[in-house]
């Protein structure tokens, strides 16, 4: 969409240039010169000119990434993830090229026909704006605003999709919070102990797998005692230890957590979208369920009830979660969440001491924020926000260059009109108004055509978007208020430039 403003603008400037040039054009040409010497010359100023623009967007791409870089975009923005390949230089320099000759082809097609044009008899017929023209460049306008519209209102849609899914209730609390994956000889016991001694833990736990890490040991669960069904409920299986709650800072409604007393008794903790699949609106506390083959025929006993943690993704449903104690987990692998009451500095140095006297003894893995599980998991949400704001102000700056630039063609090509009418009796004010009217009314036209392909293709850009309508009207309302209100600077600062240009010499001149 940027590209298609851009090309609007390059068809605008080269329509302009070939203008200006249809007089010396005709001159040349009827002393001797050739339609193809003249195409050349201006072919090879099309050609220059897309060159050093893909060069300058080049240049824009190196800053960017760098940009990109230094705003922490996540695992999307690490050191050498992204770089400036030479098929993607080559094949932009192309597109700058073919961008170029394709906006530029209706100048060179003016100006191949510019000998009955530029006869010098006819230099104030040249000059004025004709019907067909000025309609043309009142559409070349509205083309400009609405695109950029259209830009812009899917970046702000992203933008608060993105705020959406970063104040989404994701079931743990990250703050204060590490994590780190052991694969012990023995039993995790002893680990869990020498983390539970060390200064200024508040909690730990362990888990075979993190919120948001995917779904694991999904198995058929069930109220025990219940009558078959056609339907089948299945849960995500979470093994996890006493304490788990409290270190992954997870919240429990009803019941309670596990603890070392469970350890003779078939217990099971479920979470609050299982209850309610199962159990409807009563408290399961104390209830039975079957789940997969492991839970025998009386089954396990519900003892709680804990707050749901989304599984796979923060714009994800949270899916159903049966959490069952860590003795039943037959794996020496499993991740270990802390958390402590000191600063996250003075944390992350006592864990990183523990690791390291515990290296012989226990494989421990990278350790971690409890923050990084939930930043990577809106990472390319963040990455796709940013990209496309960018992008958005681009095009919202491009075009308002662009809009100013015909309505200071169109306005030049008036100024004769202009001075007669204030030769007659009329303000600067009101000739500023007139202009300014007459120049925004493309814009706000361009607004409303783009605010109906925002609402007939709303239906395209909703898989993208999070707990927020393409119809949302603050969206449409504000963002049509700025792109008129810096088209209108734009405009106005063209009339009035025009208008005091010397009136009086411009009715002498025409």
């Amino acid at each position: 969409m940027l590209l298609l403003i851009a090309c609007v603008n390059l068809g605008n400037l080269f329509r302009y240039r070939s203008l200006e040039r249809e007089h010396s054009a005709a001159i040349r040409l009827a002393i001797g010169a050739s339609r193809e010497d003249i195409m050349r010359q201006s072919l090879t100023e099309i050609l220059l000119c897309s060159w050093f623009g893909g060069l300058a967007g080049l240049m824009l791409a190196w800053a960017g990434l760098h940009w990109f870089a230094a705003i922490h975009l996540g695992e999307f923005m690490k050191p050498n993830a992204i770089s400036l390949s030479s098929f993607a230089v080559v094949a932009g320099f192309a597109l700058a090229l073919i961008t170029g000759l394709l906006s530029g082809l209706p100048a060179l097609r003016r100006l191949w026909r510019c000998g009955e044009l530029g006869l010098p008899g006819k230099e104030k017929q040249r000059w004025a704006q004709t019907r067909p023209e000025r309609l043309s460049g009142q559409a070349m306008i509205s083309i400009e605003a609405s695109l950029s519209f259209v830009l812009a209102v899917f970046a702000g849609l992203l933008f608060l999709s993105y705020l959406n899914v970063k104040s989404a209730d994701h079931g743990f609390a990250a703050e204060h919070a590490f994590t780190f994956a052991a694969a012990t000889n023995g039993s995790h016991e002893e680990l869990l102990q020498v983390l539970r001694r060390m200064d200024g833990v508040a909690a730990v736990g362990l888990t075979n797998s993190l919120p948001l890490q995917g779904e694991s040991c999904v198995r058929q669960i069930e109220r025990a005692g219940a009558v078959k069904s056609s339907e089948v409920s299945t849960a995500n299986g979470r093994y996890i230890s006493p304490g788990y709650f409290e270190a992954a800072g997870a919240l429990i409604l009803s019941g309670r957590g596990f603890s070392e007393a469970d350890r003779r008794s078939r217990v099971i903790v479920i979470s609050e979208g299982t209850s309610r699949r199962i159990f409807g609106a009563a408290n399961p506390v104390g209830e039975f369920i079957r789940y997969g083959k492991d839970g025998g025929k009386q089954g396990y006993q519900v003892i709680g009830v804990v707050a749901d943690q989304r599984t796979s993704s923060l714009e994800a449903q949270a899916g159903a979660t049966a959490y069952l104690p860590y003795w039943e987990w037959k794996n020496n692998n499993a991740t270990f969440v802390v958390r402590s009451n000191l600063s996250e500095v003075d944390a992350m140095a006592e864990l990183q001491s523990l690791a390291k006297s515990l290296e012989d003894k226990v494989a421990l893995g990278p350790i971690r924020h409890l923050r990084q599980i939930f930043d990577k998991s809106i990472a390319w949400r963040k990455v796709q926000t940013v990209f496309t704001a960018t992008f958005a102000l681009l095009g919202m700056l491009v075009a308002s260059l662009g809009i100013m630039a015909m309505a200071s063609e169109i306005l030049a090509r008036r100024k004769g009109e202009i001075a007669v009418r204030m030769a007659l009796g009329a303000t600067r004010e009101e000739i500023v108004r007139l202009m300014l009217w007459e120049s925004i009314r493309p814009v706000l036209l361009g607004l409303l055509g783009g605010a109906v392909v925002v609402l007939v293709a709303g239906s395209l850009l909703e898989p993208q978007m999070y707990q927020v309508s393409v119809r949302n009207p603050w969206i449409l309302g504000g963002l049509s208020l700025a792109i008129a209100t810096v088209a209108g600077l734009a405009v106005y600062g063209a009339a009035v430039r025009s208008v005091n240009s010397g009136p009086v010499q411009d009715l002498r001149l025409g």
